[in-house]
C-alpha cells in the first residue's frame, strides 16, 4: 500500500491487523497495491530481520521482487478464453473475420489450442493485442472467463500437481546435491513459463542432513535462457 508520511509517500507492507490504534491522529492509506506476501514469506522476512540485523520493513522489500513492490491494484484485462461453440466451426469464422485477418488468425490458434489459454499468453507469447479479444468476445465468437483474485506472487510459491519426467529426474538430482550437505551450485534451465519457480518449490530443506538451506537466482525472463 501508499501511505502519506509528513510529505511524502511512501510505500508499505500491512503485517497485522488492529481494532483500534495506539496513535490519536491518523492517516488514511493512499492506495492499495495487488500484491500480497503469503504467510511464509512474512515468516522468512521476520526471521530475516533477526538474523541480519535490519528491520523487519527491509526484509519485506528484499522478499518482494522489484517489478511487483508499487503494483498498484487496478482493472485488468485478464483470465481465460476460449473458442465458442459456433454452428459451421471454422468455415463460419473464416466467413465472418473475412475482412479482419488478425481476429480470425487469434481465432484459429484458439481452435487449435483446444481448450481455454490465458489471455496474458495471448498477448505476451502470441503477439495479439487486447483489442483483437475484444473485438471476437463482442462478436460472439470466443468466450471469457473472470480469473480469480490473486497474488503477482502466487506463481513463485504455487507447487505444481504433476511433475513431469524431466522435472522429476531435476528434482531428484537438486535433492541429492542438497542432501550431500555440501555447497554446490546447480543450473535449472527452462523457456519461460515452464514451471521452474513453482517445480524448484517442492525442494525440502530437511532432506539435508545439516540443515542447510536453499537459495534462488532467476535471470530476467526476457533473458534468452528464459528464467
Amino acid at each position: 500500500m501508499e501511505v502519506p508520511f509528513g510529505r511524502r509517500t511512501l510505500g508499505g507492507v500491512v503485517v497485522e491487523l488492529a481494532d483500534a490504534s495506539d496513535v490519536e491522529r491518523t492517516k488514511p492509506i493512499k492506495s492499495v497495491m495487488e500484491t500480497y506476501l503469503s504467510e511464509a514469506l512474512l515468516e522468512l522476512a521476520g526471521w530475516m530481520a533477526s538474523y541480519y540485523g535490519c528491520s523487519l520493513g527491509e526484509a519485506v522489500q528484499a522478499a518482494l521482487p522489484s517489478s511487483v513492490r508499487r503494483a498498484k491494484k487496478r482493472e485488468k484485462f485478464e483470465g481465460l478464453v476460449r473458442i465458442a461453440r459456433i454452428e459451421g466451426g471454422v468455415d463460419t469464422l473464416r466467413r465472418k473475420l473475412k475482412a479482419a485477418p488478425r481476429q480470425l488468425s487469434l481465432a484459429e490458434r484458439l481452435v487449435e489450442s483446444g481448450g481455454g489459454v490465458e489471455i496474458e499468453t495471448i498477448t505476451d507469447d502470441w503477439g495479439f493485442t487486447t483489442a483483437h479479444i475484444k473485438a471476437l468476445v463482442i462478436k460472439g465468437l470466443i468466450e471469457k472467463s473472470e480469473p480469480s483474485a490473486t497474488s503477482p506472487l502466487d506463481d513463485i510459491e504455487s507447487p505444481v500437481a504433476e511433475l513431469t519426467v524431466a522435472q522429476q529426474r531435476a528434482l531428484e538430482s537438486l535433492e541429492a546435491a542438497l542432501a550431500s550437505g555440501r555447497f554446490s551450485p546447480s543450473l535449472l534451465h527452462g523457456v519461460t513459463g515452464s514451471g521452474k519457480r513453482r517445480f524448484t518449490s517442492g525442494l525440502r530443506p530437511e532432506s539435508s542432513p545439516t540443515g542447510a538451506g536453499v537459495s534462488f537466482s532467476s535471470r530476467n525472463q526476457s533473458s534468452p535462457a528464459g528464467g
